[in-house]
């Protein structure tokens, strides 16, 4: 009972650290439900939409993908660039410890609203993956693809609640920057076939990809070894593992799509 009541304790005194200002936004709320149900949901049309499309043609969703592009392209462009003004116009960035969001003066509330929105904008990413399974290109579910959609959905509840502002300032506006050229890059393919078919476009898009997550790490890595920095070192450790892992398999993916075939093509 001792060590059940020292867990318990321990429990409450962490839940006691939340950003209670986030208590109010919908997807915040305790418990989780909505996040939940959402990601269980998404875990079963993981499992089961492949093979109810077996015995199906694949849907032509070329116009309902249209629209989500322009809508990916223009919200990932807003939020980059309000991320942009408050976090590094408004307020200075220290690369060296950039504390967490606690206050509710203006500007505060505004980077919760942006970081609100950014961990919304991980959910309706999953929509990828609903048009993958509607046209039958069922060897995109790869390992990198699923995980990545289940980890930004599911981390970002804590993340939120507990871990905003620092280093995720950097992820998000990174992300958010990379996610409008990605999505116009899919916007552009739409109308040209060119560009549909072009392995350069493919190649620069997963290099800046993987540039990206370099730049995340290191900003992580960053916290850990600065003196009397408040953000969590645990939770920055945790962060570049897992993003390392991430461009793991981005370059792994990198080198069998992009070197290996190269190396074929010559030897051919």
């Amino acid at each position: 009972m001792l060590v059940l009541a020292k867990i318990y304790k321990s429990l409450s005194y962490a839940y006691s650290l939340r950003d209670k200002v986030y208590d109010d936004y919908y997807l915040l709320k305790d418990p989780p439900i909505p996040v939940m149900i959402i990601v269980f949901s998404y875990i079963i049309l993981l499992k089961y939409g492949p093979s109810f499309m077996n015995d199906r043609a694949a849907y032509n969703v070329k116009f309902p993908m249209l629209i989500y592009n322009i809508f990916q392209v223009t919200a990932n462009c807003i939020g980059a660039s309000y991320c942009f003004y408050y976090c590094f116009i408004r307020t200075k960035y220290d690369i060296m410890c950039e504390p967490y969001i606690r206050g509710v003066d203006e500007i505060s509330i505004a980077k919760r609203n942006l970081g609100y929105i950014y961990f919304m904008s991980k959910f309706w990413d999953l929509i990828d993956t609903v048009f993958i399974i509607l046209k039958k290109n069922h060897r995109q579910l790869s390992l990198l693809h699923c995980y990545h959609h289940l980890m930004m959905a599911t981390g970002g509840y804590f993340i939120m609640k507990w871990f905003s502002g620092g280093p995720f300032v950097i992820l998000g506006f990174l992300n958010s920057s990379v996610h409008a050229i990605m999505y116009f890059y899919y916007l552009l393919s739409t109308f040209r076939s060119d560009v549909r078919t072009s392995i350069k476009w493919k190649k620069h898009i997963t290099q800046l990809q993987m540039l990206q997550f370099i730049i995340v790490i290191i900003s992580f890595l960053i916290p850990i070894f600065s003196k009397d920095c408040e953000f969590s070192k645990a939770m920055s450790l945790f962060m570049a593992s897992q993003t390392s892992l991430i461009l793991y398999l981005f370059a792994r993916f990198y080198v069998k799509a992009y070197l290996s075939s190269n190396k074929s093509t010559k030897s051919s």
